[in-house]
């Protein structure tokens, strides 16, 4: 009896430190928009994205990116025209290091590093000998590795931020601008 109640008050213990320990903890959601432009990708792309912000430093996001289809036309006598298609998603972690400066907004800095798929998809209308157009497509996915860095002008709730990533993988590089909505709340 003196063994199971031992056991138990073990497991009390140190489930009483685990939510402890998260006394003052910190969340806060993000959520944002910009504009991309990609090596390799003649039109610049639409930026959707979202994190949540732990303990005010490490920054967990998703970010979603479609990309307006670029189309030739008239590229040959044969290839009557060619269009891009591509979209990305991103699953990245970062860590903010804030900076005041002499104004009292702040700036903050970051690494970034994280996985991206992008899907690409490129289709050809070819003029056929008797006259008639045929269309064909070559749809491609890829996974690369996100390395990067950012900075963000903070002003109250909204921050414009610029980051510059390298894909590895894809071997593409990246340059996004745009603005983040936060929103905070302490988690207990």
């Amino acid at each position: 009896m003196k063994i199971k109640n031992l056991k138990n008050t073990r497991i009390l213990l140190l489930v009483s430190i685990f939510f402890l320990s998260f006394k003052t903890t910190f969340a806060q959601l993000n959520t944002g928009a910009g504009m991309v432009l990609r090596t390799n990708i003649e039109n610049p792309g639409i930026n959707i994205r979202g994190g949540y912000l732990i303990d005010k430093k490490i920054n967990v996001s998703l970010d979603f990116t479609y990309f307006l289809p670029y189309k030739e036309e008239g590229i040959s006598s044969k290839i009557v025209e060619r269009t891009n298609n591509c979209l990305e998603l991103n699953l990245n972690i970062s860590y903010w290091i804030d900076k005041i400066d002499a104004t009292t907004l702040k700036i903050v800095v970051y690494p970034i590093a994280g996985l991206n798929l992008t899907v690409t998809k490129e289709s050809e209308t070819i003029k056929q000998s008797s006259g008639k157009l045929e269309t064909t497509s070559d749809p491609n996915t890829n996974i690369g590795f996100n390395i990067g860095g950012g900075v963000m002008y903070k002003i109250n709730s909204i921050n414009f931020f610029a980051e510059g990533k390298q894909i590895i993988g894809i071997n593409q590089a990246a340059l996004t601008v745009g603005a983040l909505i936060l929103f905070k709340w302490d988690a207990f």
